[in-house]
């Protein structure tokens, strides 16, 4: 379960993606994957790799820091993370 406080890897990239403004197309294009990849990133279906992480963040405007740890807490636990971004 999620406590409030907490967001997913997806819930976060969505986030940011909707308070930057930036369109998916965007984005995807700057961080050199495919839109489809992008959108199953935020839908919570796949989970990114790290360097595909980094990728979005610079896309994002560096939020490399951000996206990193969600990734290792991800990779650590396996799928069923999430980080609090209190």
């Amino acid at each position: 379960m999620i406590a409030r406080n907490e967001e997913t890897v997806a819930e976060f990239l969505s986030r940011v993606m909707v308070s930057s403004g930036l369109t998916a197309r965007a984005v995807a294009d700057d961080a050199g994957i495919h839109e489809s990849a992008l959108s199953s990133y935020r839908s919570g279906r796949r989970v990114p790799p790290p360097k595909v992480l980094i990728s979005i963040a610079d896309a994002l405007n560096g939020r490399a820091e951000l996206l990193v740890q969600l990734a290792e807490e991800v990779r650590v636990k396996s799928g069923a993370v999430t980080r609090s971004l209190s």
